[in-house]
């Protein structure tokens, strides 16, 4: 048989009934006191005054804490520091090219496309 609606309310009921002990582990009954029915209250009647926002209009979601996710050991984000690598290293090849002084195995010192690389020599 599947359980339906009046089996989950019936086994909530049954929980509620019961209170549990952390420190013991044990359940034991409650004992509830009768509260009466209070009335229904829909909402709080409040006078909006002129320039109060009534709700917040979002458009977009707020803004994080962390828009550029840097840690806490980071002082700058990481899309940065990937750029000074990339220039560095172009830097750095620049330099063994114009140290080596052979123009013509510049093939030796500059890192090609792997599109671009000749398959045979």
């Amino acid at each position: 048989m599947v359980p339906d609606n009046f089996d989950y309310k019936t086994a909530k009921a049954i929980d509620e009934m019961y209170k549990f002990d952390k420190k013991t582990g044990e359940k034991t009954l409650g004992t509830k006191q009768y509260e009466n029915p209070k009335n229904h209250k829909f909402r709080d009647e409040v006078e909006i005054e002129p320039g109060m926002k009534d709700f917040i209009l979002r458009v977009r979601p707020p803004i994080i804490d962390n828009p550029h996710n840097l840690s806490v050991f980071a002082s700058r984000p990481k899309y940065i520091t990937d750029k000074e690598k990339l220039k560095a290293e172009e830097q750095k090849a620049a330099d063994e090219f114009t140290a080596a002084g052979k123009p013509h195995d510049w093939l030796k010192y500059h890192d090609l496309n792997h599109k671009y690389i000749p398959v045979s020599k």
